[in-house]
């Protein structure tokens, strides 16, 4: 797994401020938006998560990922929080109060 932290003007860092996300991962590499990302177990943790989950589907994991928010939204679901790939990577996190 290789860790990157991104610089504010970078497009990686314009990807995190548009999206407000504070990390993602693609392929074995976590991009984070900040310094305290890469310092934050919970945070590496979930990423970690993502990482296992791209083993299966390898250079699909964008579709499948991409569909899965879909079939949520369709079902009324929230497409980003209840995302069977976010809910499991919630779920590797220590003591979240989200993790359900």
């Amino acid at each position: 797994m290789l860790l990157f932290v991104v610089t504010p003007r970078g497009l990686s860092g314009c990807f995190c401020r548009r999206f407000r996300v504070s990390a993602f991962t693609w392929g074995a590499v976590v991009t984070f938006a900040g310094h305290d990302g890469a310092r934050d177990e919970r945070l590496i943790l979930h990423e970690r998560s993502h990482l296992r989950q791209t083993f299966l589907p390898g250079l699909l994991t964008p579709l499948a990922y991409t569909l899965a928010s879909l079939v949520v939204a369709l079902k009324g679901g929230r497409a980003y929080r209840d995302n069977p790939f976010e809910v499991a990577a919630r779920r590797a996190e220590p003591k979240n109060p989200l993790n359900q």
